[in-house]
């Protein structure tokens, strides 16, 4: 009897996660996805097949392992048996995508195997999973959350009574049980039970940022990582890549939120400035204050890059595509107002870091890249569209230079923060905006602006963002081939959420 290669994937994990507004459903459904994939599922797969289970990583929402003297059918019959325990779990929110290949013997069988494995998960994406009852009460209403189809439980809480689904009550069950949170917890060495550390909800963030009533969206995701683990050879390698990613991400994320916790403490703040609200393997999404947003994902972008360096070199790990810098992370940032709509937030924000991926992909940089918008006043779900219309993307002059490098965004960052400390005002920086929005003497008004501030510093100020952010030859613009940008309108998004010393 030979051995088994299989992949395992929960299939929509964004949309369970993410299915509701709600922060207490949000949390728990993080929490319980995983669970049951970094406890529940490698577990059942032991009892299947007793000391025979060689995992190689369980995280994301994914999953690779081998299995010894087993054949596919068992293989697939047993899984078979742990999704259905998943649906139960998980009231039929989750189920498993699985593929299963024979492994075969010699120095590339593992890597030849993956890729096999690959193509045949890819290939079952989409098709129609096997019929399951869902729980109902006879009940024909919607879910008052979710709003599925008819529910099943009776929900009180806070003096409300409400009516949700079996899916949304596994939800809220698990709130209080997430792995990661507890993880971020002990790092920062916190007391007590974690959930007292956490932030109440959006709003809660929302209300202490520096523009009060706005939150920001931090979406991240490793760059490049398929191509890097189809050249691992080696299961042990590929174990090895796979702790030091989840790892170095978990470290990036707890340090940076912990500098920035040691600051809110001058303002007595009991609770951590973040909420992390999926975070494994190299994804993250997070919710923060409007004006932390940027600042953490560039730390942690810089922080992820070198923990994975420092990792790698430490364990002699030679993998092509890695070099002595590290791997990198890209963001999509999004700031929104704490009673948008959180589902059209994420789909707004992850399109940003599509946007940032692809810049950074087309740039061939080996750093991560950094898009950001403010979606908080957008009529549009589509972030081409908002930039189509309101900023004038693909028509030879745009009124923004993101996405940005995550080097270039911490530059774009400093100067913004030099001209508030300076002192020039919220109207200046819309003026200097608005005169490169009217494009028309853009080059003239805009120096007759800069000269009429009323403070040397100011105008010093200003004349350096311009030069730092490629606009001192000809500003307000930057010229990259035929294509001339402006820094000025990402200053005047930014300005109202910035504070000179963070």
């Amino acid at each position: 009897m030979r051995n088994c290669l299989a992949i395992v994937d929960f299939p929509s994990v964004k949309k369970f996660v993410f299915g509701t507004d709600r922060a207490r459903e949000i949390r728990g459904a993080s929490a319980l996805l995983e669970r049951l994939n970094v406890v529940d599922l490698p577990r059942s797969l032991e009892k299947e097949f007793e000391g025979r289970i060689r995992p190689v990583f369980f995280s994301g929402g994914a999953g690779l392992f081998t299995v010894e003297s087993a054949t596919p059918a068992e293989l697939d019959a047993a899984l078979e048996r742990i999704d259905d325990k998943i649906h139960s779990a998980s009231a039929g929110g989750l189920h498993l995508d699985w593929s299963v290949v024979e492994l075969g013997t010699g120095a590339e069988a593992f890597a030849a195997a993956n890729r096999r494995a690959h193509i045949l998960l890819a290939g079952r994406k989409g098709i129609a999973k096997r019929p399951r009852p869902r729980e109902r009460l006879g009940v024909f209403d919607e879910c008052h959350s979710c709003s599925s189809p008819g529910v099943s439980v009776r929900w009180t809480e806070d003096g409300q009574e409400e009516w949700i689904c079996g899916t949304c009550k596994a939800k809220r069950d698990n709130r209080r049980e997430g792995r990661s949170w507890r993880d971020l917890a002990e790092r920062l060495g916190l007391q007590g039970h974690p959930e007292e550390h956490r932030p109440d909800d959006f709003s809660w963030l929302a209300a202490r940022s520096i523009r009060k009533g706005y939150a920001g969206l931090v979406y991240m995701d490793g760059d490049a990582m398929g191509r890097v683990i189809k050249s691992i050879a080696h299961p042990d390698h590929y174990r090895v890549f796979s702790k030091v990613v989840d790892e170095s991400l978990r470290a990036a994320v707890g340090k940076v939120i912990g500098a920035y916790r040691e600051k809110w403490r001058n303002r007595r703040e009991d609770r951590l400035p973040a909420d992390v609200l999926l975070l494994g393997g190299d994804d993250l999404v997070m919710v923060t204050t409007a004006d932390l947003a940027l600042p953490m994902a560039i730390g942690i972008s810089a922080e992820f890059r070198s923990a994975t360096a420092s990792e790698f070199s430490a364990k002699g790990m030679k993998i092509e595509g890695l070099d002595q810098k590290g791997l990198t992370v890209s963001a999509g940032v999004a700031f929104f107002k704490d009673r948008q709509p959180f589902r059209v937030v994420l789909e707004q924000a992850e399109s940003l870091l599509r946007s940032a991926k692809r810049a950074r992909a087309e740039a061939k940089a080996d750093e991560g890249f950094v898009d950001f918008a403010d979606v908080s006043q957008s009529r549009f779900v589509a972030l081409e569209d908002v930039r189509r219309i309101g900023q004038g993307i693909g028509s030879g002059t745009e009124l923004t230079c993101w996405p940005r490098s995550a080097s270039r965004a911490e530059a774009f960052l400093e100067s913004a923060r030099s001209v508030v400390e300076a002192g020039v005002t919220k109207g200046r920086i819309n003026q200097l905006a608005a005169v490169a929005g009217r494009q028309l003497n853009a080059g003239f008004e805009t120096r007759r602006l800069i000269a009429r501030a009323k403070r040397a510093e100011q105008r010093e100020a200003l004349l350096r963002f311009f030069e730092s952010n490629g606009m001192g030859e000809n500003p307000p613009w930057a010229f990259e081939g035929r294509i001339r940008r402006t820094a000025i309108a990402d200053l005047a998004t930014l300005f109202p959420h910035l504070e000179a010393n963070p």
